[in-house]
């Protein structure tokens, strides 16, 4: 199954997720020791990421799994502090955030005043205005 496209990740980034994330687990995720669990460590970061990246919905996520909802629930509380923490170093804080969406939201104004749009007067967009002359 393709994962990338639900959980927003590609192959190598869920690669080193899965790593950054089973270090921080305090019990290794299927120890062996107790029962089973529903989904592997993989399935259960694709699962939260997919949650919070996709907004797909428990019971759609417990349907493409064949486990329940509430299995899926327990999971995403579980591993997305997990992916939180293992991803805090790469995230911006909220000052450079704010900044870094003004300045993209200036870029974007700039990229609209530059563009030829099309008018009444001149329909088709390769045509340009004839130069002034003074």
């Amino acid at each position: 199954m393709r994962f990338d496209r639900m959980s927003g990740l590609g192959p190598e980034q869920l690669d080193e997720l899965e790593e950054r994330v089973a270090a921080l687990l305090e019990n290794p995720w299927d120890s062996g020791a107790d029962r089973p669990k529903e989904l592997t460590l993989r399935e259960a970061i694709i699962v939260s990421s997919g949650y919070a990246r996709q907004n797909i919905i428990e019971d759609v996520w417990a349907e493409i799994f064949d486990t329940s909802q509430p299995t899926i629930s327990r999971i995403i509380t579980k591993i997305t502090p997990l992916i939180e923490k293992a991803t805090a170093e790469f995230r911006l804080a909220a000052g450079e955030a704010r900044a870094a969406s003004n300045a993209r939201a200036a870029l974007n104004l700039i990229i609209l005043f530059v563009t030829l749009l099309p008018t009444a007067c001149f329909p088709d967009r390769t045509a340009r205005p004839p130069p002034a002359t003074l």
